[in-house]
Parts: structure tokens; sequence; C-alpha cells
């Protein structure tokens, strides 16, 4: 799985508009291994969502992403990695479901 510096030229290069998707930001361990620290879901423009994430939360310096073809996906995703993580993610509630 790529890992990315969190920054707006390495979003505008490797994330698509438009596309529904989940995203961790975080940092590299003495290993060089990626750890988590937020999990979140965007179910209409990942590139977007990233994008605003830069202003808020720009302690983070590196982040990875995955596209998904629905919401309901995108969603049970955010689920699972947040209970994986939870112990050391900066979310401290779970993930909010979709708007039907």
């Amino acid at each position: 799985m790529p890992v990315y510096k969190f920054r707006s030229q390495e979003i505008n290069k490797n994330v698509k508009s438009n596309r529904i998707g989940n995203y961790n930001l975080g940092e590299l361990n003495k290993h060089g291994e990626f750890v988590p620290r937020f999990t979140g879901r965007s179910d209409t423009d990942l590139k977007e969502e990233l994008i605003a994430k830069l202003a808020t939360h720009p302690h983070h310096e590196y982040f990875r992403f995955w596209y998904k073809s629905n919401v309901k996906d995108a969603y049970e995703h955010e689920c699972e990695k947040y209970n994986r993580y939870k112990k050391q993610l900066e979310n401290k509630a779970p993930p909010e479901a979709p708007i039907e």
C-alpha cells in the first residue's frame, strides 16, 4: 500500500477528483512503517476531502487512500479501519453512517 507525503502537491498528483474513498493520515515509525492517526472517508470527492484536511490536520506528515465503488463500501472500510486502529487514532467517535 503506497504512502504519500500529506501535501497538496502529492494529493493533486495522486488522487483523482470526484471519487468515493477512504484515507488514513499518520506518520512513519522508526522502521519506516505507516502508523495511522486519523481515519476518514469521502462519499463524494476524496481529493477535495484530503485538501480540506490539510487545513485542519496539518500536523500529519503522510497519508494513504483507497477508492471505493460506492458509499456503503466506503463506510464499511472506514469502520474496519477505525475498529482496527482506534486505540491510536485521534478520532474519538466511530464513523457516521452515510445519509441515505
